[in-house]
């Protein structure tokens, strides 16, 4: 008898109105102009980078952050003119695509 797995019948549900509610909450909380930046990185903790970060635009998201110039790479290429942070490192031979993307990076 081969062993079932429990994680095959598992999914996950954003609810955009929560997601509202929270971004409002938080700005709230900051004070005058709060920047909201939006970490995504390893598949928005696999809720899925494109649908988190489009959700994230919707309700006004000012950055993302990333962990790798690839992440980076695919929000550019989906079209996500916000500003990007790159919290890893980046290789010396690659930091031309960074530039060319105009990502924010960690020195």
């Amino acid at each position: 008898m081969a062993a079932r797995s429990y994680l095959q019948n598992t999914w996950i549900e954003v609810s955009e109105s929560a997601y509202a509610h929270n971004v409002n909450f938080f700005r709230n909380l900051s004070g005058p102009k709060p920047e909201l930046s939006v970490v995504v990185k390893a598949n928005a903790y696999g809720h899925g980078w494109e649908p988190i970060s489009r959700l994230a635009v919707k309700h006004g998201a000012d950055s993302f952050c990333v962990h790798s110039l690839d992440e980076a790479l695919k929000l550019r290429e989906a079209n996500i003119t916000q500003n990007i942070l790159v919290m890893g490192p980046i290789p010396p031979s690659r930091l031309i695509d960074a530039i060319d993307a105009n990502l924010r990076i960690v020195v």
